[in-house]
């Protein structure tokens, strides 16, 4: 009926379609999902940065990311002071 080749050929397509459709899975749900636990769990919390992008930190992090969101506000400040 089906020559070798064919099934070789039928066998590749299906295998490749699988891990590109799992690959799709693990990247889109998955991974989401487990952002989101821990967002949620308060284990990571987020913050927008000035480009629109979420940034992700542990909770013990959160005296860095403080003083160099302050650090930046304050050069704001000092850019707007120096504007005519």
């Amino acid at each position: 009926m089906y020559e070798t080749w064919h099934l070789v050929c039928m066998y590749l397509v299906g295998t490749g379609s699988g891990l590109i459709l799992f690959r799709h899975f693990i990247k889109e749900h998955i991974i989401t999902a487990t952002i989101d636990t821990l967002v949620e769990q308060e284990y990571v919390r987020s913050y927008e940065d000035d480009h629109g992008s979420i940034q992700l930190y542990k909770w013990h992090d959160i005296e860095d990311i403080l003083e160099s969101l302050r650090v930046a506000e304050i050069e704001e400040e000092n850019e707007e002071d120096d504007t005519p």
